[in-house]
């Protein structure tokens, strides 16, 4: 077999070595471009492990390890590719044998390049091509530096995304549950989580590391008060313990029940007998069909102006006849003192609606972020009822609802015999006009209707606060700060802002402790919360199965993460683009009138081998007595050619039929 190659296959084995060399080059420069980019985002922080033991020992010892690994073998390709094509450029060339000599031993490594260079020093035969070897070769020596310095492994707290659970306010909201109102807290003692004002909304998770926030589903109460026009009074009765007055709304549309008030406040009336439905002619009440929530105040109610409802609109107060309840005297001698009746109310038509949005919640504090701004102002409009009193809606029905269900919830027998002895009446004993010491007559003027009162039954009685209340304190007016201030008005705005809280509330209420005739006890008798820092609350029914929907959060977590360091990131770069530079010098192809007589000659490397085929008997060199470098490198001071002689293959024994004679200028 012929071991010669032909002319053309060298050339295009060489070609191809050319391409390697560059190629390797560029995407060593376009990796650490590709590493810039990485680092400006932090890319790498995507790249986390657990913090476990086997973590601890192996990931930094694996990212070390294989940035070693990278560093090693890519510099060695390309010094290999590089080393090559620079040397048969170098033998290419019309140059000294010492030249070559020198080049050849600046390849062998970074000592012997600068041991090279430092020989210049003695005798310049190539300080050029020695200092581009030894320049290489530095350059390979910083990226054996930075390479496996770029990536580090660093604990940190990495936030991910998190899907989680949420609680469903809305779940198992059912008109029965309005029961809530009689157990219902003074807002400042809720726990809040779901609920904010006028907004219920889907609880998140006490997630630990939770960051940012996620969008959830929720519910806003929105509550619109109207003037009631058309009131005319009727009359009162005794209804179980406590006196009520009838009223007529629009003639005969409806019938409004309200007990007399004895403390000054927001009540709630009933409505019944409503017949404006088109769609049936059978009268149904507030239970059943779409109906407003009907409200008598003892303070003045003004919209944003400070007027009250116009003329127009319907007698904005609706008066009686004063009364003082009679002194009762039960089977322990015991007699209740003498309680002023309120005289005249202002009442209201309110109606509900429930707008469903998606809020943001915070994940650490679980509040809303940015909840909707409440209204500031409020104009008075005149009540009108709509086309259809269908409600599709359960959580419209029972809201409106829940002022009815209030008086007849489990707390009715116990709070009546509470009442019993101060509140044992019936019509016959509402006597007037009453005789009233000074300063105890409520006179029916928007401005001077505040409670007068020679005791009030609240300190005696024992009252639960409600929502809204027919007989005692309520959520509402401890919100209005009614009785606290002795206020004489309140704007329509705030009422209105008011009764949507009382609302979500006891949805909040409903559907968080599912409520059916719960009870507060506190030492087995019934007590309340303004007396109260915690009352107990005792469920009566099962609690429902507690529906979820999802959600994302950010949650920060203590991980292992990949690091991409800066410093070695420049290093590397600088050093990449300059083994780029210096290996289009070293690998070119010299001029055409530089060009030694042995460019035909396929030689890449300057090993005994290749110097032994082109010195031969090199008179020279063989004449030097002592080969010591010094002396050998001054020898070696002449061109090498080996124009003079052609060496011939000889197929029949694979010798070469003489060996070049290499000539000196």
């Amino acid at each position: 077999m012929n071991p010669q190659k032909s002319p053309g296959s060298a050339q295009s084995r060489h070609w191809r070595n050319r391409v390697t060399c560059l190629a390797l080059h560029i995407l060593l420069v376009v990796v650490h471009l590709a590493l810039f980019v990485v680092i400006s985002r932090h890319y790498e922080h995507a790249a986390t492990f657990p913090i476990t033991h086997a973590t601890t020992t192996w990931i930094p010892l694996a990212v070390g390890a294989a940035q070693q690994a990278f560093a090693t073998v890519y510099t060695a390709a390309l010094v290999l590719v590089t080393q090559r094509l620079a040397l048969r450029a170098a033998l290419r060339t019309r140059q000294t044998l010492t030249a070559v000599h020198d080049k050849s031993a600046a390849w062998l490594g970074l000592g012997a390049a600068l041991d090279a260079l430092w020989q210049q020093t003695k005798l310049r035969a190539a300080p050029g091509g020695v200092a581009l070897v030894t320049l290489y070769l530095l350059c390979v020596f910083a990226l054996h530096i930075s390479v496996p310095s770029l990536f580090h492994v660093v604990p940190a707290n990495v936030t991910t995304l998190r899907s989680v659970q949420t609680t469903l306010v809305t779940a198992n909201f059912t008109p029965n549950m309005v029961s809530a109102y009689d157990a219902l807290l003074s807002y400042n003692q809720i726990a809040k989580v779901g609920l904010l004002d006028n907004i219920v909304y889907d609880i998140l998770p006490q997630t630990p590391g939770a960051l940012g926030n996620a969008s959830v589903n929720a519910s806003i109460y929105e509550v619109q008060c109207m003037a009631l026009p058309n009131i005319v009074n009727g009359n009162i009765e005794s209804s179980g313990s406590t006196p009520t007055s009838f009223f007529r709304m629009d003639e005969t549309d409806a019938t409004i029940s309200l007990q007399l008030p004895y403390y000054q406040a927001v009540y709630s009336g009933y409505l019944s007998n409503i017949t404006k439905s088109q769609a049936s002619t059978e009268a149904c009440d507030q239970t059943s069909c779409w109906s407003p929530i009907i409200l008598a105040s003892t303070a003045a109610i003004v919209d944003s102006s400070g007027a009250q409802p116009p003329t127009s609109s319907g007698n904005p107060w609706t008066s009686w006849q004063a009364g003082v309840l009679q002194p009762i005297i039960d089977s322990e001698d015991h007699q209740s003192p003498l309680t002023v009746l309120m005289t005249s109310v202002q009442m209201v038509a309110c109606v509900v609606d429930i707008r469903d949005m998606q809020i943001n919640v915070s994940a650490t504090s679980l509040q809303p972020i940015n909840p909707p701004p409440a209204p500031t102002e409020a104009s008075w409009e005149t009540f009108s009822w709509p086309q259809n009193l269908a409600v599709g809606d359960p959580r419209l029905l029972a809201a409106q609802n829940a002022p009815a269900f209030s008086p007849a919830s489990g707390h009715e027998n116990a709070i009546q015999l509470s009442y019993a002895y101060i509140f044992d009446l019936n019509s016959s004993q509402i006597t007037g006009p009453a005789i009233l010491s000074p300063g105890a007559a409520i006179v029916s003027s928007a401005d001077q209707l505040a409670l007068q009162v020679e005791h009030s039954p609240a300190e005696e009685a024992v009252v639960l606060p409600r929502a809204f209340d027919r007989q005692g304190p309520s959520f509402v007016s401890a919100d209005l700060n009614i009785a606290s201030r002795n206020r004489t008005n309140i704007t329509l705005a705030e009422l209105n802002r008011s009764v949507a809280k009382a609302l979500a509330t006891v949805h909040w209420y409903g559907q968080s402790l599912a409520y059916s005739n719960a009870s507060v006890l506190a030492d087995g008798l019934l007590s309340s919360p303004f007396e109260l820092d915690t009352p107990r609350i005792i469920r009566t029914s099962q609690t429902p199965i507690t529906e979820y929907g999802q959600t994302t959060i950010m949650v920060a977590e203590a991980r292992y993460c990949l690091n991409l360091s800066l410093a070695p990131l420049i290093v590397g770069i600088v050093a990449s683009i300059i083994l780029l530079l210096l290996a289009i010098l070293l690998i070119r192809s010299p001029s055409s009138s530089n060009q030694s007589s042995l460019g035909r000659a396929d030689i890449d490397s300057a090993g005994i081998l290749q110097i032994t085929w082109l010195l031969g008997n090199e008179p020279h060199i063989s004449s030097v007595a002592h080969p010591e470098l010094e002396a050998l490198r001054t020898a070696g001071m002449f061109d090498l050619d080996s124009s003079e002689h052609e060496k011939v293959y000889n197929p029949v024994d694979g010798s070469y039929g003489s060996l070049p004679y290499l000539a000196s200028d």
